[in-house]
């Protein structure tokens, strides 16, 4: 799959925005808000270029909305 930084559940699974704390080594414990993340047609959570800005740093994992342009291939920063 191409989207990274997603984290996956059953659809069926009554699962708390708070237990989404963390997700994607953020160490962030305030909860996800709606415009932080979306569900992918595959029910993958798919964090947002606005996430990953709140959570202050690039992870380096890829991600589909990285904030600041890193490019995994590479291992570089290619400018937004």
């Amino acid at each position: 799959m191409s989207n990274r930084c997603f984290y996956s559940f059953e659809t069926n699974d009554s699962i708390e925005r708070s237990m989404f704390e963390g997700v994607c080594g953020t160490g962030n414990k305030s909860k996800l808000e709606p415009e932080d993340y979306y569900m992918s047609e595959d029910g993958y959570i798919v964090f947002t270029e606005k996430y990953h800005l709140k959570r202050g740093y690039c992870c380096k994992s890829g991600c589909t909305h990285c904030a600041y342009g890193y490019n995994k291939q590479t291992g570089r920063f290619d400018r937004k």
